[in-house]
């Protein structure tokens, strides 16, 4: 059996944005900077975003995905949902910022909803969370 990897990806809006902030919150996540995938200057609402591609290519099963927040990877709920759908076929996971993703029981937890509308995406908190 092959080890689970983590794939993390960050991504600012404008050339004047720094990534700084993320890398290190991903590398304090347990991400390899090898396996740190970027957009610098792209709006969230693109969805023709490289890095991320990149990203999700190089996810396998078992794998997970990490992005430091919910907001880095999709800007709106349809986009979440689309990302999460792949992810969940794919049987590569999520992990959203101050995570712990080799942990049993994270701080916060991805749910997708499906109901008759198409559902959504919330984050809930952990019913045990850590000290």
């Amino acid at each position: 059996m092959m080890n689970e990897l983590l794939v993390g990806y960050a991504r600012v809006s404008t050339e004047q944005q720094d990534l700084t902030a993320q890398r290190d919150g991903l590398r304090a996540l347990g991400v390899g900077d090898d396996r740190i995938y970027v957009d610098h200057g792209l709006t969230g609402t693109n969805r023709d975003r490289p890095g991320l591609r990149l990203a999700l290519a190089a996810c396998r099963a078992g794998d997970t995905l990490v992005v430091t927040k919910l907001d880095r990877v999709a800007r709106s709920l349809p986009d979440a949902r689309d990302i999460l759908d792949e992810l969940t076929k794919r049987n590569v996971k999520l992990s959203l910022g101050r995570l712990n993703p080799r942990s049993d029981r994270p701080r916060r937890t991805v749910v997708v909803q499906r109901a008759r509308d198409g559902g959504g995406v919330r984050i809930r908190p952990d019913p045990h969370p850590h000290p």
